[in-house]
């Protein structure tokens, strides 16, 4: 299946995602598709990226959009994942 990470609103997290050449190329990373607004990449180093997520309340849901891994030789994979936000019941 797609690779799926999962959080609760309000909840802030990093998913770390690491990626391999063959060639030992240096990638680098970007968010493609239907990406939520809450949602960011922070590169570490040429092998490695965070995804950081942080959805408020109203956020829940499942979203799919796409990781495009690149080593700038013309390699480029697209990886589709999956972030599922878990709802609150806190009543307020």
């Amino acid at each position: 299946g797609l690779p799926s990470f999962s959080l609760s609103e309000m909840e802030m997290k990093w998913f770390t995602i690491t990626g391999h050449d063959e060639d030992g190329d240096l990638l680098s990373f970007s968010l493609t598709g239907n990406v939520p607004d809450f949602v960011w990449l922070e590169e570490i180093d040429g092998t490695r990226v965070n995804l950081g997520a942080a959805p408020n309340l109203g956020q829940s849901g499942s979203y799919t959009f796409n990781l495009v891994i690149n080593d700038g030789n013309g390699g480029i994979t697209t990886v589709p994942l999956t972030l599922v936000v878990i709802g609150s019941n806190d009543i307020w």
